[in-house]
């Protein structure tokens, strides 16, 4: 909290008829942000969408900072009645049960915001899944994302869509860049988590082929100038797979 907004929280909680009518803003606000976040997480828990992904952790995370707000004018008009000499009185009372209400909100939120988070990991475990079921229907197997990996996902995009949007593609892409089927998923895979685009990945592949090939020839180029910095001899693996291995080594 900013030293301005904590001057005039101060101010307020000093002041009684001040403290009342910013608390009854403060709660009608809080109020209307829980209603609005528990309506978007049953509408994603139905039916994953991204905008209204984005719109409940923004809401999620402007309600954790409203709670946290309103604790703090509840502690400060708790220290003002200490100051008074009225802890024993009923009004301290009601304020310190909601001190404790505001503070175990805050803490559920925390956990709201954690399960929103999830949707998208659950939505992005499943578009995995789906597609690794047209491509072992291909005759082709995919590395189910686990949930130890899955963790380290927060935030991700979504998958291509005009990339590997069909299992038949994988064979072709495979045969494209010289590699095998396999080693085309796990680099996919490994695209997913960092939340890079599948195309990207596909021209990191065609700079590689073309940067390569360059070099080979004596060519000179940005790819084969920074390959050649690399003091690789790529034509000493066999193949596009085990060149690209290589580099990321």
């Amino acid at each position: 909290m900013s030293n301005k907004v904590r001057s005039i929280v101060v101010e307020v909680a000093a002041d009684g008829a001040k403290f009342k009518k910013t608390m009854t803003e403060v709660r009608s606000n809080a109020k209307s942000s829980q209603q609005e976040l528990n309506a978007l997480q049953k509408s994603l828990d139905l039916k994953f969408d991204s905008e209204k992904f984005k719109r409940a952790q923004k809401v999620a995370q402007e309600a954790i900072d409203a709670t946290a707000t309103q604790a703090e004018y509840l502690r400060e008009r708790l220290k003002v009645l200490e100051e008074q000499g009225k802890v024993d009185t009923k009004d301290y009372a009601k304020l310190e049960a909601e001190l404790a209400q505001t503070e175990l909100k805050a803490q559920q939120l925390e956990e709201q915001l954690k399960k929103i988070n999830n949707l998208k990991l659950e939505n992005v475990s499943k578009s995995v899944k789906d597609f690794g079921d047209k491509v072992e229907g291909a005759g082709k197997s995919l590395a189910p994302l686990s949930v130890a990996a899955g963790a380290t996902v927060a935030g991700l995009g979504v998958i291509g869509k005009s990339a590997v949007s069909e299992a038949d593609n994988i064979a072709t892409l495979a045969t494209q860049y010289d590699m095998t089927a396999t080693a085309l998923q796990r680099f996919n895979y490994v695209a997913l988590q960092t939340d890079t685009d599948a195309e990207v990945l596909y021209k990191a592949f065609v700079k590689m082929r073309a940067g390569a090939a360059e070099l080979a020839t004596g060519g000179t180029s940005v790819a084969s100038t920074a390959l050649a910095k690399l003091g690789l001899d790529l034509q000493s693996f066999d193949g596009s797979e085990e060149q690209f291995y290589g580099i990321i080594t």
